[in-house]
């Protein structure tokens, strides 16, 4: 995991602004009380992970199924403690564990549970 995945990942999980590079994430605390405030993960502007509490957490290729977009989802799901994860096989986007997974488009919202 590259170092920008994972401090991108622990502010995404803490509930604060990141900005580095080709990443941001972004918080909308609603109060001061609010202590799950929704967050929004980026890629080159590009939303690819959200969290509200209505929805929950839901993550997406944002239809760029590269390398890089593959490293931040699975980042931010390492660091949440899930076994999930995105990965291409003979050029088809995957969503799962290795031992139950499917095929996804690269524009699907995927809930994480």
């Amino acid at each position: 995991m590259r170092k920008i995945t994972y401090d991108a990942a622990r502010a995404f999980i803490e509930g604060r602004n990141f900005s580095r590079g080709n990443t941001f994430v972004k918080v909308e605390q609603r109060t001061p009380e609010d202590s799950h405030p929704n967050r929004q993960l980026y890629l080159h502007g590009n939303l690819i992970a959200e969290y509200t509490n209505v929805k929950g957490l839901h993550v997406t290729l944002a239809t760029w199924p590269t390398v890089t977009t593959r490293d931040r989802l699975n980042g931010l799901l390492t660091e949440l403690g899930k076994r999930e994860g995105v990965w291409q096989h003979k050029h088809e986007q995957h969503y799962g564990t290795h031992e139950v997974n499917r095929i996804i488009s690269s524009s699907e919202w995927i809930p994480v549970t």
